[in-house]
């Protein structure tokens, strides 16, 4: 009998867990804040981020002040950062404890843009010298930082409270009270951060009861596989991926988006299953009280 290639066991892989993530059942408190966080994309002035998938090895942190809520995401694995740049991360809140999730932030952003559009963009990077090694040219950490301050300036805001809009706002806009950076720590994590004034989420409306559990979710979006014919697979030739390949949510901040070509700096090293877990949706649910006075 004929063995099935390594795209076709990676595809049953993606199909039969594509979803892959934690789900915390335990009602646990979140910090309470006594001065608002700068929100730089660096985490220097956080508590320790006490919460950890297992799965994964994500950790992250959720916290409070009388004003607003904050979100810490730290991520060491260089393969969920390559996903993360390319598909995004999605933040929802569903204020009464449930599984609806109707308030969601999401960035990264889907990308489309061509290679002549990105080389306009960006600084001119001189190409190394590969022929010794042999290996094709991968962009590095420096050059996702690049493309990410570079292209990423807007996030997607859904289901906010009036006057909030949804839809894709830059992070310089200042008039939803919502702040969000993204950065890379000098030693190489990648570190998303978010802070959402509670009047964005409950103007008055009594959704938000912070003395009871809330419920939080967080999505690192699955990339697609390539074409099985593009050669691009592991194992295969590649090459650098082409700009417009950087596809994550879509602008409703739903699942889905994808990737055409590998992920910058190649697949993973290991099996099967453990590309199938990389490429596929993370998913962290959990639940907190709010801190109160």
């Amino acid at each position: 009998m004929k063995r099935p290639g390594i795209y076709s066991m990676i595809m049953l892989g993606l199909a039969a867990g594509c979803f892959i993530g934690a789900k915390n059942a335990k009602i646990t408190d979140a910090d309470r804040l006594t001065a608002p966080l700068n929100i730089d994309g660096q985490l220097e002035d956080w508590p320790v981020l006490k919460m950890q998938d297992k799965v994964t090895g994500i950790r992250y942190q959720v916290a409070n002040d009388d004003q607003a809520l904050y979100v810490a995401i730290s991520i060491a694995d260089r393969m969920l950062q390559k996903k993360v740049a390319m598909s995004g991360i999605s933040f929802s809140i569903d204020p009464s404890g449930g599984k609806s999730y109707p308030v969601t932030v999401t960035y990264p952003l889907k990308l489309s843009v061509t290679e002549e559009q990105l080389k306009g963009l960006l600084p001119e990077r001189p190409r190394p010298d590969t022929s010794r090694t042999g290996q094709p040219f991968r962009p590095d950490r420096d050059f996702e930082r690049q493309i990410i301050q570079s292209i990423q300036t807007q996030m997607n805001l859904q289901g906010f409270a009036a006057p909030v809009r949804s839809g894709r706002v830059d992070l310089k806009d200042t008039e939803s009270g919502i702040e969000l950076a993204m950065d890379w720590s000098e030693a190489g994590i990648l570190q998303w951060e978010l802070k959402i004034p509670f009047s964005a989420i409950d103007n008055g409306s009594g959704v938000l009861v912070k003395d009871k559990g809330t419920a939080f979710r967080i999505v690192l979006h699955a990339m697609e596989m390539p074409d099985a014919g593009s050669g691009l697979l592991p194992g295969g030739g590649g090459g650098f991926p082409p700009p417009g390949g950087f596809n994550g949510p879509p602008s409703g901040g739903g699942f889905g988006g994808g990737m055409q070509g590998p992920p910058p700096g190649g697949f993973p090293g290991g099996d099967v299953q453990e590309i199938s877990k990389t490429m596929g949706a993370q998913i962290i649910s959990f639940k907190l009280k709010l801190a109160t006075q």
